[in-house]
């Protein structure tokens, strides 16, 4: 059988794709990856990846027609369809009213005009794109067999607006344990590291965390370190504040997946300061597992998907009050006892529920049910 999965790559979810794939491939099904001409097709290694099949389309349109074209050529009776985001999803859909194929869902992200609501300031262009996509999500939502998403939040509220789909199941991005083998070892040192990794954006609170590195300037026992990319105006932001900050703030070049673990262990506290918008309430960021992984005490936005990951063992700061953040910085730095309470925790969960090993299990298992539910068609 085979599993034809119309995905477009994106950076912050290969690991999660991999897993996809793996699993898969684990329950029986021949992967056929259709991805467009926008990335490579190499694994987070950098090696090329068998069953890619680049389409070399450009823009969404474009990707839908010439993966359809494939997926006519190639499909077979007892075949499936996997999509991974939006445009992977409706693709999906348009394969299934073709083949009549089951369709299995992964909803990891969605557009941010999905979570925003007309204002009499909005263009026509900006009225009609949040229409289009509310009717995208309600078609591919409804005619998917199986869903999975990351996030309980995100999983609730399509439930909400169209209706339970015949299965939906929660899957965490737990990171990929073959690039991820922290020790959970700390030396004690006489300077702490607060450490943001990832995209390097206000929307994300970039701008919060360097007001509170500015609250904090007079304490000379951490630094802040910034690992990712973004927005040139969001990096230049940061690179100005670390050359005024006389070694304090340090924006470090972003490292391949695989040193992630590595660089972090170094660290001792992880912030995730996001901004209190709809499509962040429903975020369950995969910097915040890796923190978890690597032994870092958290400190979060206090938003609902986060408080339903790390609940008691980590410390909530009021979104873009950058006062809190430092407070709550200087607590979790303050308070040794408390944190490492927080990170055995954390860790506890990291090797037990969170695992990539146990959500595996969990996608193995809807991947065997749907590979029966296809054999006895």
């Amino acid at each position: 059988m085979k599993a034809f999965l119309f995905a477009h790559f994106n950076y912050k979810w290969e690991q999660r794709l991999a897993r996809l794939v793996q699993t898969a491939q684990d329950a029986g099904f021949d992967v056929r990856i259709i991805v467009p001409a926008i990335r490579s097709n190499e694994d987070p290694q950098g090696r090329s990846t068998p069953g890619v099949i680049n389409v070399g389309s450009h823009g969404a349109a474009d990707y839908a027609r010439k993966a359809l074209s494939y997926f006519r050529r190639n499909y077979e009776k007892g075949d499936v369809c996997m999509s991974f985001l939006t445009t992977g999803g409706l693709t999906a859909v348009m394969a299934k009213r073709i083949s009549g194929a089951p369709v299995f869902s992964d909803y990891t992200d969605l557009p941010q005009s999905y979570f925003t609501k007309d204002t009499p300031q909005d263009s026509w262009k900006q009225k009609l794109l949040r229409k289009r996509d509310d009717v995208l999500n309600r078609v591919i939502f409804k005619q998917s067999d199986v869903v999975i998403s990351p996030s309980e939040t995100l999983l609730e509220m399509l439930e909400e607006k169209y209706g339970h789909p015949k299965d939906a199941f929660i899957l965490r991005n737990s990171p990929l344990t073959q690039f991820f083998r922290p020790s959970g070892r700390k030396q004690e040192k006489k300077t702490k590291t607060v450490f943001h990794l990832g995209s390097i954006s206000r929307h994300y609170g970039v701008d919060t965390l360097l007001e509170a590195a500015s609250i904090l300037k007079d304490r000379q026992d951490f630094r802040f370190v910034f690992m990712g990319y973004g927005a040139k105006t969001d990096e230049q932001a940061v690179q100005q504040a670390a050359d005024r900050s006389r070694g304090r703030i340090r924006l470090q070049p972003q490292v391949p997946y695989v040193h992630v673990a590595r660089t972090l262990e170094k660290a001792d506290v992880g912030i995730v300061a996001f901004k209190d918008y709809a499509f962040t309430r429903i975020g369950a960021p995969n910097k915040l597992f890796e923190y978890m992984a690597a032994g870092l005490v958290p400190v979060c936005s206090d938003l609902p998907e986060i408080r339903r990951i790390c609940g008691s063992d980590a410390y909530y700061f009021k979104s873009a009050d950058a006062q809190d953040l430092a407070d709550k910085i200087q607590r979790a730095l303050d308070h040794p006892k408390a944190s490492a309470r927080m990170v055995r925790n954390n860790l506890r969960k990291m090797k037990t529920a969170y695992s990539f090993e146990k959500q595996s299990e969990k996608l193995g298992r809807v991947m065997r049910r749907l590979s029966e539910r296809v054999r006895q068609r």
